[in-house]
């Protein structure tokens, strides 16, 4: 039986059953009764009720496999949808955090980048293969993608003289240290979204991102975007920070400056944790990091149900916004458990996204490590499919568990979150379920709390429409 039996603030509680992906309003001493039944695996007269509803029946999964897999061969030939090409492993910045600084395995910083032979090879690759897709993207990766702006031009010319009739769209993440008028002309000629790495305030960015010498990279890049926010203020508001959330960050001082700072008016911030796949040290989050994310999450549920004014919300937190309006939508698309299904979370590797190394090399997307063991293929030989099927199909690894798991459409554990050292790994996997079936409980809380207070679901939609 694959149900959770949860309540919410005030005498409301609610039953999810994952069989019919339903949330249904209980009594308390009827959520007390499943809950029972699920702890001790007895059948009861509450738990008889429901079942002659059609509600917290045995399962009917048999098996668990991505569904693309069975036609991995006609999706990888015609329906890619991201190329993101690796055009340097070498940067201008030595970031201690960063995924080529040594503390990752298989991973450093060198001399290598793309040929033009690579990248055009890469292209024509990607396009055969992307045509039933009336638009794709193209993304540029390093390093730092900019020590290799010559050969981005020319890539984006061999778009447009070969593939005029596909629309294109561009992107790059950027250390902004090297983003003088010339570049920032073209890329605004060229339409790129660009996402400038930015730490928070001097002392925490320049903890971390650091020149090759030592020195701080905060003011160059402030000095940067301050150029473009004067003479180019409408490419400006396109602009969006990422910054790195470290273990021993100051939260209340970066929140402050993401969202108060007055050169950063009108931009979007956005955060992500350290990527703890393919470290080779441990390390954890403290309670601080929780609480400033709680307080935040807070205040987005009292500004959707208009206790708080938007101003009052996090600019960093409104992405909260968009994982509930997933799920509502999630809620709505799956229907009943079928005999074969697949935990949410993975894309179908090498489809949703085409990373191609200086080599070549295909890999599943940038947060994977370019070893052996997660190769797709090559540009110049091709995919190799059954290694596609395999890395796509990660619920192999935990199927037991999945099985049983009530969160099994609310996951989002991804390739990159089973990885081990080089190859993928049962135990790193399992490490990431309490996490995520937490995430997936938190979101499905606040839903049915928002609903009970008479939230307008039309008003979910507006607000991402007009973001």
């Amino acid at each position: 039986m694959s149900y959770i039996v949860f309540d919410t603030p005030g005498p409301h509680a609610f039953v999810y059953d994952r069989e019919t992906n339903r949330v249904i309003y209980i009594s308390h001493a009827d959520a007390e009764s499943l809950h029972q039944a699920l702890e001790t695996g007895e059948t009861n007269p509450t738990l008889q009720k429901y079942q002659q509803k059609g509600i917290c029946c045995p399962s009917i999964l048999k098996d668990i496999e991505h569904p693309t897999v069975p036609m991995m061969e006609e999706i990888a030939s015609s329906q890619l949808e991201d190329l993101l090409l690796q055009v340097t492993q070498n940067c201008n910045l030595r970031c201690e955090y960063c995924t080529y600084s040594g503390k990752y395995y298989n991973r450093t910083h060198s001399s290598k980048h793309m040929s033009f032979e690579v990248a055009s090879r890469s292209v024509d690759f990607f396009m055969e293969r992307a045509k039933d897709k009336n638009s794709v993207v193209i993304g540029f990766y390093g390093g730092e993608p900019l020590l290799e702006f010559e050969l981005i031009k020319r890539v984006v010319s061999y778009v447009e003289e070969n593939y005029g009739e596909k629309k294109v769209s561009y992107g790059m993440t950027t250390n902004g240290t090297l983003l003088t008028e010339d570049i920032v002309r073209f890329l605004i000629e060229k339409h790129f979204n660009i996402i400038i790495s930015l730490d928070g305030p001097k002392d925490q960015h320049d903890k971390y991102r650091r020149f090759v010498s030592g020195k701080g990279s905060f003011d160059v890049v402030m000095e940067n975007m301050q150029r473009i926010r004067t003479r180019h203020p409408v490419f400006y508001q396109n602009l969006r920070t990422n910054t790195v959330v470290t273990p021993d960050k100051d939260m209340e001082a970066l929140e402050a400056f993401l969202n108060k700072d007055e050169q950063l008016e009108g931009m979007t911030p956005g955060i992500s944790m350290l990527n703890d796949s393919g470290n080779k040290e441990e390390f954890a989050f403290g309670p601080e990091n929780r609480v400033v994310n709680e307080r935040e999450r807070a205040k987005l549920m009292l500004y959707l149900l208009d206790q708080l004014e938007e101003e009052q919300v996090a600019k960093t937190h409104r992405r909260y916004l968009d994982d509930l309006i997933f799920l509502c939508k999630t809620n709505q698309s799956i229907g009943k458990m079928t005999e074969t299904a697949h935990h949410a979370g993975p894309c179908t590797v090498g489809v949703r996204k085409t990373f191609v190394d200086v080599q070549g090399n295909i890999y599943p997307c940038e947060k994977v490590g370019e070893v052996p063991a997660m190769r797709l293929g090559n540009v110049f030989e091709g995919f190799d499919l059954d290694q596609v099927k395999r890395l796509t199909n990660i619920g192999a690894l935990t199927e037991t568990e999945c099985k049983d798991c009530w969160a099994l459409h609310h996951c989002t554990i991804c390739l990159s979150r089973c990885i081990e050292k080089d190859v993928m790994s049962r135990k790193a996997k399992l490490r990431h379920c309490a996490e995520s079936k937490a995430e997936a409980l938190t979101k499905m809380r606040d839903l049915c709390f928002l609903q009970l207070e008479g939230l307008d679901f039309e008003k979910l939609r507006s607000l991402q429409m007009a973001k």
